[in-house]
């Protein structure tokens, strides 16, 4: 999932219908959001914001040039796919951040790409591994990084992780629950 965080899409969905199939589910919820719009992609349901999908600010879009092929966890992978695109994307050179997954219960996946757009490799990740959703916020004013690419919502304290070493995305389980900044009312 790829949206901007805002009040409109920061207010609560409330349905009371009995739907059959996921196709009607996304359907009712996203009729609330008309900027919004959502596609199967190789088995990930992809939600994203119609303008910024195609974008090449967007930085989901920026091309990895090459995930090795070997075995990885998710915590690896993330770390490789930040290491990968922050220095590309930010003014700064990024930093190997420790994310929030277990280490002794996720088990280790193949995983192997060639220049995909990070969309791809992250769906390629939520597939082989536990952490089925990975989140990009964006922040409603989408300022753009010193090259040119938008700048994501930080997760983590500001205070305690400097704004260019805030990964760009979040990795989560069916039935996590958010994080209190992804759900915080400030935009």
């Amino acid at each position: 999932m790829e949206w901007v965080k805002s009040p409109e899409t920061l207010r609560a969905v409330r349905f009371s219908e009995n739907f059959t199939t996921a196709t009607e589910a996304f359907g009712t919820v996203l009729s609330s959001y008309t900027d919004y719009a959502w596609r199967l992609e190789n088995g990930v349901v992809h939600v994203f914001q119609k303008t910024m999908v195609n974008d090449p600010r967007n930085p989901l879009n920026f091309i990895a040039s090459q995930v090795p092929d070997r075995l990885w966890t998710v915590r690896d992978a993330d770390n490789f796919m930040f290491q990968s695109i922050g220095e590309a994307v930010r003014s700064t050179g990024p930093k190997v951040l420790s994310v929030d997954s277990p280490t002794g219960s996720e088990p280790r996946f193949h995983l192997a790409s060639n220049n995909a757009p990070v969309r791809e490799v992250l769906n390629q990740i939520i597939s082989a591994s536990k952490m089925k959703i990975w989140i990009a916020t964006f922040p409603r004013d989408l300022p753009l990084t010193v090259k040119g690419f938008w700048e994501t919502t930080p997760m983590y304290d500001p205070r305690g992780v400097k704004p260019e070493d805030q990964p760009f995305w979040i990795f989560l389980r069916w039935g996590d629950i958010p994080w209190k900044r992804l759900a915080n009312s400030e935009p």
